[in-house]
């Protein structure tokens, strides 16, 4: 994944999105992060590369990426875009004065008619415990991966169509969303609560 950051004062470091806790919003937690760029920043976690590279006159930003392309993956390895905006399980969006990002979701938009299955049917077989777990792990990664409010929002409206469709009752769906508003003391968990029909 590549990103133009020709016209961007700063970049947010790939790392600061990986590592950002619950409870940080607002960007306070990655000021440490934030850089003046140059040429460029890179990010690898395992076999997945992260590049962000200024397209100027002050170095030769084709032929550096041409050359990565080619050398960095040998035969019959080779990197492929990983989708615009995507890196690993992060959706993000960088601006001139911002960076937003929350849990990538493959079904977003697409409640009724889901890309990937990824949860057992409320009715199926298997403990309530072990529905209500899921479910409550599902949120909480939300809210880790939520860089602000308006994306904790959005991800955890969107997480829980999935689970409605599932037939999971309204009143687990709104009972666990409260009870990640204690767990985070972040009172967006009361909204995404109170959506729930």
């Amino acid at each position: 994944m590549w990103v133009d950051c020709t016209d961007l004062p700063w970049v947010v470091c790939g790392s600061a999105i990986l590592e950002k806790t619950p409870r940080a919003r607002n960007f306070e937690c990655l000021s440490k992060w934030l850089i003046s760029l140059t040429y460029l920043l890179t990010k690898r976690y395992m076999d997945d590369v992260f590049i962000m590279m200024a397209q100027n006159d002050a170095w030769d930003h084709a032929k550096f990426l041409d050359d990565f392309k080619k050398e960095v993956y040998w035969n019959p390895l080779r990197l492929e875009c990983g989708g615009e905006g995507t890196f690993l399980e992060t959706k993000f969006d960088i601006g001139k004065d911002k960076c937003n990002f929350r849990l990538k979701n493959t079904n977003e938009g697409r409640s009724t008619n889901p890309a990937v299955w990824r949860y057992q049917h409320f009715d199926s077989y298997g403990e309530y415990m072990q529905k209500r777990s899921t479910l409550a792990s599902t949120l909480t990664k939300v809210d880790v991966m939520a860089s602000n409010d308006t994306q904790l929002f959005y991800s955890a409206s969107e997480k829980l169509k999935e689970f409605k469709e599932l037939d999971y009752p309204v009143g687990i769906r709104k009972y666990m969303c409260h009870s990640m508003a204690f767990k985070t003391e972040n009172k967006t968990w009361f909204a995404v609560g109170k959506a729930q029909c």
